[in-house]
C-alpha cells in the first residue's frame, strides 16, 4: 500500500491545518477527482492529520525495525 500526504513546515498552526485539510478532503471526495483516479486505477482515502501522524509514526517503526533486523545501521 502506498499513501501520499501533504506536510507542512512545523509550527503552522492547527486551524490553518484543518482549513486546508478539509479543502483537501473535499476535493478527494469529489465526483470529478474520484472518476479521474479510478481511471488510473487508484483509490483514495482521505484522513485527519492525527490519522496522518499515527500512520507516519506506525511507517517509521516498521521500516527501522525490518532495517534493524536486516542488519543494517546508520553511518
Amino acid at each position: 500500500m502506498i499513501f501520499t500526504a501533504v506536510f507542512t513546515p512545523a509550527g503552522v498552526p492547527a486551524p490553518l491545518i484543518d482549513h486546508h485539510n478539509a479543502a483537501i478532503v473535499r476535493v478527494v471526495r469529489s465526483a470529478d477527482f474520484s472518476d479521474k483516479l479510478a481511471a488510473l486505477g487508484i483509490s483514495a482515502t482521505p484522513s485527519t492529520p492525527a490519522e496522518l501522524a499515527r500512520r507516519v509514526q506506525d511507517t517509521h517503526v516498521a521500516w527501522s525495525t525490518m532495517v534493524k533486523n536486516a542488519g543494517y545501521q546508520a553511518q
